[in-house]
């Protein structure tokens, strides 16, 4: 990517963005079926996920995909874990600390693992 994000991606998250606040704005979560309860929640993980890969591909130390990839991940994967906890009245300091450490073993791990090149 050489530091320049193409518009395309910017339209793309853009889309991104307001495809998943026209569904927060037109639902109901009290009359959503239960499969549907989860769509904020893989959209939220999405969403940031790509805003991520994007701004850290911008930045010359985060040019191996791995790295990149597993920040990514993980920078988009722990504040979903803490929103689900929260939605469940289940988010105390004992969870965020359990979150942080479960991501940074499952981020350590991932980085010495093989499966990804």
């Amino acid at each position: 990517m050489s530091g320049r994000i193409k518009a395309h991606k910017i339209v793309g998250l853009l889309l991104l963005y307001a495809s998943g606040l026209l569904f927060l704005m037109s639902t109901d979560p009290a009359q959503l079926p239960l499969v549907l309860i989860v769509v904020p929640f893989l959209w939220l993980f999405a969403t940031l996920f790509a805003t991520l890969w994007l701004v850290l591909g911008l930045l010359p130390a985060f040019q191996p995909h791995k790295r990149r990839l597993i920040t990514a991940g993980s920078g988009s994967a722990l504040p979903v874990l803490l929103l689900v906890f929260r939605s469940m009245h289940q988010l105390t300091i004992r969870d965020i600390l359990l979150s942080v450490v479960l991501i940074a073993v499952a981020a350590f791990y991932v980085s010495r693992a093989d499966f990804i090149q």
